[in-house]
């Protein structure tokens, strides 16, 4: 009971000290000491739970007043217990915790009440009341003004214990943080501070005492650098983001949780004294993403697209992120600045970037190999070492072996032309030369065409009705993917029922005619399906940002469409080859087929002849001139 005894006398002189009655210090005196004796009797320590469970077993003995009394004792002992001081009660009011706050913290508060808006008397004494909470808990902290306030009295006072319902825990400390927000506005206090209160915030914001001593080591060496952009100027600017967020069309929760993840890291900085620069909130995001959970990815999109804000004034919607280090940054300068003086030169060739990432690809692994080999230099790599790689690089067709060993010997002619490999015939050692090989053509059956006709007339919401239009330009007029895609609102005539585009794989320009039903479907796309949006494009992501598609799309709605093709060939080029066997079945010839699909040469369309089985029995071959000799059998008897 030695607790017990020492926290009774912190009452005892808190009475004592604010000038209560000598009936009232009675009153306590005598309700201390029965309930000492009522902890005795039943041999526990003090508990809250006690002190309700004996005022239960007297509230019928005592009178009202001395009921209402006994309520006040045991509150500012619990208080002792919990706070480690008592607060002043009155047994027919609200709580007078404001006549307990020193001269410094009274005037702060005043201030406070003098600007804050409301009408309502009633509701102005909660708030003085609720606030002065907060004020007299930093005081017994030691506090003497509220711009002595730091985050661990913010954090304590959050997490402190009160007999309090949740709800109405949640006001006190709503209200305690319109008092630190009132004070940051004013400059006295750091925004952080009423941020760190926010239920939302406060369970993940972290500090560098969770960092390794090589990341705080680089927080330190930044720190200088970092003021360039201070912290109270990031705060600013995620408000002229979300602005821009909201400019391309963001959903209201992409905007609200780009702006929680700045605020987090808002919050990082000002605790630490820091700035914004990217290098810091990547070390910071290092950490926080255990935090976030199942959020990390959308915390990390809008992280970098912040970085790319701060630097441009706007963002692009249309690009790829990369989060990791791209191989060819891992490579020694000797092969790395070589190979990339090399794919610039190809991109000066208008090479499209599929052709420059193969060619970046397949002499990274060459790049790669060499390094393990121990070489230091192109002029040191011998044929032995292109035949030893040749057998280290493995592919699972010839086709793709034979794409990227052309590649690399055009890479390393690069390298001979530029005086880098003296052996001028090394680029030799490199066979480039595959068995030649017929595939058979695969098309559509009839059946799964009529699933596609089928799927066109019942489409209504947003996605069939691209999927339709999507797979109609490709059936009915033989359209590549990317050239689908590519298709913008100049490309269309509607009037005309005529589509002129340039072909993105042949660079040809064609006009082709538009049936009715591709017409009618990409009509009803554009007015009933597609999401407004400034684009150009007529096929577009219908979720922010609204860009153009990629043609992996086309492939993901054929599928969508008829789900029981499982046979190889499933790509959507089947449709622009069901589109020109269509043309040949019907008579179609071979030069107005060649035109349709925007062909440079014959070759592509004369696959499709075996595929005419009615026109190929028109023509048969004798076994004579095909040279099939006739030997044994009915031929010698």
């Amino acid at each position: 009971m030695d607790q017990y005894d020492s926290n009774v006398q912190v009452v005892m002189d808190f009475l004592e000290a604010e000038h209560y009655s000598k009936p009232d210090i009675s009153v306590h005196r005598v309700c201390y000491r029965q309930f000492r004796m009522y902890l005795q009797k039943c041999n526990c320590k003090y508990r809250q739970e006690k002190g309700a469970e004996w005022q239960k077993l007297n509230e019928q003995k005592w009178r009202e007043w001395r009921v209402k009394a006994n309520r006040i004792c045991l509150k500012q002992l619990d208080d002792v217990y919990k706070l480690g001081y008592p607060r002043k009660y009155h047994p027919y009011a609200d709580p007078v915790w404001y006549g307990q706050l020193s001269p410094g913290l009274n005037n702060e508060l005043d201030h406070y009440m003098s600007n804050f808006n409301s009408p309502d008397k009633n509701y102005r004494k909660t708030v003085q009341m609720e606030c002065s909470d907060f004020l007299l808990f930093i005081q017994f902290r030691g506090r003497t003004s509220i711009r002595e306030v730091d985050y661990d009295d913010v954090s304590a006072y959050y997490y402190h214990e009160t007999d309090r319902m949740e709800s109405t825990r949640r006001l006190y400390i709503s209200q305690a943080r319109g008092l630190l927000r009132f004070y940051a506005s004013q400059g006295l206090v750091k925004h952080s501070l009423y941020l760190t209160m926010n239920t939302f915030f406060i369970h993940q914001v972290i500090s560098t005492e969770i960092f390794s001593p090589g990341d705080i080591e680089r927080i330190n060496e930044l720190r200088e650098s970092s003021q360039d952009f201070p912290a109270d100027e990031m705060w600013a600017a995620i408000a002229e983001f979300e602005k821009v967020l909201e400019e391309h069309r963001y959903s209201k929760t992409c905007k609200k949780y780009a702006r929680h993840v700045l605020t987090l890291l808002f919050v990082f900085l000002e605790m630490h004294d820091l700035g914004y620069l990217p290098e810091i909130a990547q070390i910071w995001y290092h950490y926080e993403k255990s935090v976030l959970q199942s959020n990390w990815r959308m915390a990390r999109k809008s992280l970098t697209q912040f970085e790319e804000f701060t630097l441009e004034g706007n963002i692009c919607t249309g690009k790829t992120n990369v989060y990791h280090p791209v191989r060819i940054d891992l490579l020694p300068e000797w092969c790395k600045t070589p190979l990339n003086e090399f794919l610039i030169l190809k991109k000066r060739e208008y090479m499209k970037k599929s052709t420059i990432d193969m060619y970046r690809s397949s002499n990274v692994r060459l790049c790669e190999f060499l390094v393990n080999e121990g070489v230091r230099s192109f002029d040191d790599v011998t044929a032995d070492h292109m035949n030893r790689f040749n057998l280290f690089d493995k592919h699972s067709t010839l086709e793709g072996k034979n794409a990227y060993n052309v590649r690399i010997r055009n890479f390393l002619i690069y390298l001979e032309e530029e005086g880098m490999i003296r052996n001028q015939f090394l680029h030799k050692v490199l066979l480039c030369t595959f068995a030649p090989r017929e595939r058979v053509v695969q098309t559509l059956n009839s059946d799964e065409i009529a699933e596609i006709e089928s799927y066109n007339k019942d489409a209504t919401d947003a996605y069939g009705l691209r999927r339709s239009a999507m797979i109609l330009l490709g059936l009915k007029m033989g359209l590549r993917a990317s050239d689908i895609v590519n298709l913008k609102f100049t490309d269309i005539d509607l009037k005309e029922r005529t589509i002129r585009l340039i072909q993105e794989k042949t660079l040809t320009e064609e006009l082709l005619p538009m049936p009715v039903t591709v017409g009618n479907a990409v009509f009803r796309y554009i007015t009933q399906g597609r999401p407004l949006s400034r684009s150009t494009y007529i096929f577009i992501h219908h979720k922010v940002p609204y860009d153009k598609l990629k043609p992996e799309v086309c492939r993901k709605s054929l599928m969508k469409v008829i789900p029981g093709r499982r046979t190889k060939g499933m790509g959507f080029h089947v449709t622009r080859k069901t589109f020109a066997t269509s043309l040949l079945n019907n008579g179609v010839n071979v030069d107005a087929i060649i035109d349709s699909l925007g062909q440079r040469s014959r070759g592509t369309v004369y696959r499709y002849l075996s595929l005419d089985g009615e026109r190929m029995l028109m023509c048969p071959l004798s076994f004579q001139e095909a040279g099939i000799p006739l030997l044994g059998g009915g031929s010698e008897c």
